[in-house]
């Protein structure tokens, strides 16, 4: 099942500053407080999940031996998916799909 959010779920990777994930997630780096806002008891370390409000997107639970390119078929079956295989990467902390097998990934409207 694909579900339509309006909150999204971001995976830090090493480096990221509420500034920096504001910049990639809102394309403002001074939109930091609303993801800290929101993050009260995060520690901003890699592999952390935290919630981005306010990003329109689409979740599911990937499904065994499904490839990155059927899984975004999937989640947005109108559009062609090599456009959101860079969010997918970036949203879901860098990881291949088939090491997600049974997680929720989350990837944001273009």
């Amino acid at each position: 099942m694909v579900e339509h959010v309006n909150v999204g779920v971001y995976t830090l990777k090493e480096g990221d500053t509420p500034r920096s994930v504001a910049e990639d997630v809102y394309s403002d780096g001074n939109l930091y407080t609303v993801l800290t806002k929101n993050n009260l008891e995060s520690n901003w370390e890699p592999s952390e999940k935290i919630k981005v409000p306010n990003k329109k997107g689409r979740r599911t639970v990937v499904q065994d031996r499904e490839s990155i390119k059927t899984l975004l078929q999937r989640m947005y079956p109108h559009d062609p998916p090599h456009i959101y295989y860079k969010k997918f990467y970036t949203w879901n902390g860098g990881v291949q799909v088939e090491d997600l097998v049974g997680s929720q990934v989350y990837v944001p409207e273009r």
